[in-house]
């Protein structure tokens, strides 16, 4: 963009010095033409990067939906919504299920894992079932205590697996 302004630059006032150094003869003619050429060639240098658009415009691949209009615009956002908000949900209240275990069985972090499987039911998210995933580490606590614990914080059935 700066060579373009320099170049333009350059240009205009080169054409500005031949105008000025052109003699007005009888009539003017020869000044007149003078003038229309160096009118002419600023023009031409100042539309040069138009070209260059053009010529872009030309070569990119332009994609154009020509179905009709109504098939693009039956996306059920609401659904979307109640979709995202469950992912959103499940994984902030397993890492605060999570988060509470290790807290009040004193266990190491990554010694359990909370999976949680819910629903949407009347605009609310309902917790169906969660599993308790047991590693390495937890294998030590009581699985009674813990599956308790969590029924209790989540108020749904829980199931112990081990990992």
């Amino acid at each position: 963009m700066r060579d373009y302004i320099l170049t333009l630059s350059l240009i205009s006032v080169f054409c500005g010095i031949i105008h000025i150094l052109t003699p007005s003869g009888e009539g003017g003619g020869l000044k007149n033409n003078v003038r229309l050429i160096s009118a002419l060639s600023v023009l031409c240098i100042a539309l040069f990067p138009v070209g260059d658009f053009l010529i872009e415009l030309r070569d990119r691949d332009f994609k154009f939906y020509d179905g009709e209009p109504e098939e693009n615009q039956n996306v059920d956002y609401e659904a979307e919504f109640c979709d995202a908000m469950l992912e959103y949900s499940n994984e902030s209240v397993s890492q605060l299920s999570e988060k509470m275990l290790i807290e009040k069985f004193d266990m190491e972090s990554g010694d359990v894992s909370v999976v949680l499987f819910s629903c949407v039911e009347n605009n609310n998210i309902k917790i169906e079932r969660a599993d308790l995933e047991i590693h390495f580490g937890g294998i030590t606590y009581p699985p009674e205590p813990l599956r308790e614990a969590l029924e209790n914080f989540l108020g749904c059935e829980c199931r112990i697996i081990y990992k």
